[in-house]
């Protein structure tokens, strides 16, 4: 009887963990923009957005010794 309650016990931490976790979701993509120029698999709308990011990035940092 003890052995059916653990293995209950584990199987529903397991439903749980699966139902809670984001590992499944599709619809989540991240992208490496290191890379963005280089690779052919990258999506146009990506190496858009990384172009964009990269920008924000320089003139945000490259604005402190501009006079």
């Amino acid at each position: 009887m003890r052995d059916r309650i653990i293995i209950i016990i584990a199987v529903l931490f397991c439903v749980f963990i699966m139902l809670t976790s984001d590992l499944g979701n599709p619809r989540t993509k991240i992208y490496d923009c290191t890379i963005s120029e280089i690779s052919p698999d990258f999506p146009i709308e990506v190496k858009e957005e990384c172009r964009r990011l990269r920008k924000e990035y320089h003139e945000k940092n490259n604005s402190r010794y501009t006079t």
